[in-house]
């Protein structure tokens, strides 16, 4: 009865990392579309926030011993694929932020000789293309930690594999 109750909760942990996979999905949709710095933050912290607590499932998991093996191999490979996605869909939201911070930057530039009063506009689109360049290195070292994490879970991962073929 002990193992068909840990089978069990297996079944209803497996249902909320399906659940979990389908909202980081969609969050992953609406980053990637991020327009602005804070729309791009908010669904990032919403989407680290997911992915860790899948790890947490997934570990969990891995730890009762009543997952099968492959299955919890599947679990793992899902989260670093929705990691994957979720580092792609960063880029492609700060690519987007910087493209119209450059053509908005263009714009009053082409304009500036002609209109003195765009003086305002010029410096605080340079303001934004300051804060876009240190947005972009903060999130290049937040990639590599997260490679390095990565890297670390994969090796951990084919440890624990060894182990359990010995």
């Amino acid at each position: 009865q002990g193992h068909a109750t840990m089978a069990a909760i297996d079944n209803d942990e497996a249902a909320a990392l399906r659940a979990r996979e389908d909202k980081v999905r969609a969050q992953l949709d609406l980053l990637a579309k991020a327009s602005d710095e804070a729309t791009q933050k908010k669904h990032g912290d919403l989407v680290r926030a997911e992915l860790r607590a899948m790890e947490d499932i997934v570990d969990m998991l891995a730890e009762s011993g009543t997952c099968a093996g492959g299955d919890v191999a599947g679990h793992r490979e899902r989260v670093l694929k929705l990691q994957e996605s979720a580092r792609a869909a960063i880029v492609q939201s700060r690519r987007s932020i910087s493209s119209r911070a450059e053509r908005a930057r263009a714009e009053l530039l082409a304009g500036a000789s002609a209109r003195p009063e765009d003086a305002d506009a010029l410096k605080g689109a340079q303001e934004v293309t300051n804060t876009l360049l240190r947005a972009r290195q903060l999130m290049a070292t937040e990639v590599s930690r997260a490679e390095a994490t990565l890297n670390t879970l994969q090796q951990s991962t084919q440890r624990m594999e060894r182990t359990v073929e010995d």
